[in-house]
């Protein structure tokens, strides 16, 4: 978490969220911090002299303006308990327009924000996270979206802040999203209240031309570059490769709901498909349920509109009942399943965006999906 550089005739010890507690200098005297200036951060990435950059942390800010009352909510919610760390003034970060501003940052690859509380929201969000990794945003406003941009390649300079408005920003090379990307919002400020904004980090491989007896276990093959009609799924059977479910699966979903079924506060149910059976025995752990039904609706992943999945037991007496759960916003629900699975089709949902709750009082997990409206993109 912390840089030793060497700043013209200086030794400078800067924390990544941008910090310096100390400058030595070559005279012998000692200049301690907190201060902004000398950011050891913002050194171009050169050989390693100690130590190694493998396993970094990845980093999520949300940046929002104060004075206004657009900071969405963001500035009275309970930032320490969803993980992130106030950076406080930040010397030489800011966009034109703005009265003041300030960023929260958070050490992970997904997170959900707090639905937006005030009537405007003005905001921006970056990782540290490069653009040879893919970054991108979901939101239950359909009217908000996000271009990602390559911060490195702005050189220090500015970029437009809003694809609505004629505004710039400027110096991430201040900010723990050095070298990062900027995802910039599609609104400047007309996001209204109940907003739920998800960030995801994935790191996005090359196309390969793939035949399906190469695929790893639970791979998915699209026939044909313009079509997602048809899709294949490479059986456990079929598998000639090796890999850990548990973690590769772990890797696209995001920590558990209580609940048998996928939710969204204030928006109710999804579509879904679903199959009894698919869970053999209740009593198996936990993560031996959750890599059975991530297998069975791994399929779904990299259709439009797929939110996740849950595992459900639904205790009837003598006519106990498991099963997995596969779920979709309203209208994506495929007409026919593309899978041949023997899954029954529900389209009794309404709700449209990410999950954000699980089903008080019945028996079972939701596992969100993390890159929710993301993959499609890559294809």
């Amino acid at each position: 978490d912390w840089r030793f550089g060497e700043i013209t005739s200086h030794l400078s010890v800067t924390h990544k969220y941008g910090k310096t507690a100390m400058i030595y200098r070559h005279d012998g005297t000692i200049h301690p911090g907190p201060r902004t200036d000398y950011n050891a951060w913002a050194l171009v990435d050169d050989e390693v002299l100690a130590g190694t950059k493998d396993g970094c942390s990845r980093v999520i800010c949300v940046f929002v303006e104060v004075g206004r009352g657009r900071h969405g909510g963001f500035l009275t919610s309970d930032w320490k308990n969803r993980m992130f760390t106030e950076i406080g003034d930040i010397s030489g970060f800011s966009w034109s327009g703005a009265s003041k501003e300030a960023m929260y940052c958070a050490e992970s690859d997904h997170v959900t924000l707090p639905a937006t509380a005030t009537k405007e929201t003005v905001h921006g969000i970056c990782t540290n996270v490069p653009m040879e990794t893919y970054s991108a945003a979901a939101t239950t406003n359909t009217a908000l979206s996000y271009t990602a941009v390559d911060v490195a390649s702005l050189n220090g300079g500015p970029t437009t802040m809003w694809d609505d408005r004629d505004y710039d920003v400027s110096g991430f090379e201040n900010t723990p999203c050095r070298g990062g990307t900027f995802l910039r919002p599609s609104r400047h400020k007309d996001i209204g209240k109940g907003t739920v904004i998800s960030i995801s980090l994935r790191k996005v491989f090359p196309p390969l031309s793939l035949e399906n007896e190469n695929l790893p276990c639970g791979c998915i093959l699209y026939d044909g570059a313009d079509n997602k009609e048809e899709i294949r799924f490479n059986s456990h059977a079929d598998c000639s490769i090796e890999f850990d479910q548990e973690k590769e699966f772990e890797d696209l979903y995001s920590s558990p709901y209580e609940g048998s079924r996928c939710r969204q506060q204030g928006g109710g149910d999804y579509e879904f498909y679903y199959k009894n059976g698919v869970i053999s025995d209740w009593g198996s752990s936990e993560d031996e349920r959750f890599v059975t039904c991530a297998s069975f609706c791994h399929p779904y992943t990299s259709l439009p509109g797929y939110v996740g999945f849950a595992t459900e037991n639904i205790d009837g007496g003598k006519n106990t009942v498991n099963r997995c759960l596969c779920f979709f916003d309203n209208g994506k629900l495929p007409g026919s399943n593309p899978v041949i699975n023997g899954a029954v089709r529900n389209t009794a949902g309404a709700a449209v965006g990410p999950v954000n709750s699980g089903r008080p009082g019945s028996i079972g997990k939701c596992y969100p999906y993390r890159f929710y409206n993301i993959l499609e993109d890559l294809y």
